[in-house]
């Protein structure tokens, strides 16, 4: 049983995001754009008495993309940095790790969609749909 004042497991007390993008306008190279997200995640109990923590982390995102007309293109990087976190954790006894760095291809033509992803983890998958 947990104590007055502890905190519930898994909730932070402090978290952040910020996801911002950078398209151009004129010339060229109109319609490629730029992503970079920030994600912030303080250290969160990861049990009920607050005996065992997990550690904050910083996560960085990042896309390039084309769009034009009815194509659009996009290369997403989840995890740039290759950052060691805990994502979830299940009372204390188990920890669910963060996805590696991974990048995620998409491209699209009116209707008809295809994606890539490929992650340090060596996960390969290819779908359409």
């Amino acid at each position: 049983m947990g104590s007055i004042g502890d905190r519930l497991s898994n909730v932070p007390y402090n978290q952040a995001s910020l996801w911002t993008t950078y398209e151009i306008q004129k010339g060229n190279l109109k319609g490629l754009g730029f992503g970079l997200g920030l994600f912030y995640m303080r250290e969160r109990a990861a049990d009920v008495p607050n005996t065992i923590t997990t550690k904050d982390y910083l996560r960085t995102d990042a896309a390039i993309y084309y769009r034009q007309d009815a194509f659009n293109a996009a290369i997403n990087i989840r995890n740039l940095f290759d950052l060691q976190y805990i994502s979830y954790n299940y009372g204390g006894l188990i920890f669910q790790r963060g996805e590696p760095f991974t990048i995620n291809r998409l491209h699209q033509l009116g209707v008809l969609t295809r994606s890539l992803y490929w992650s340090s983890a060596q996960q390969l998958a290819l779908g359409q749909f």
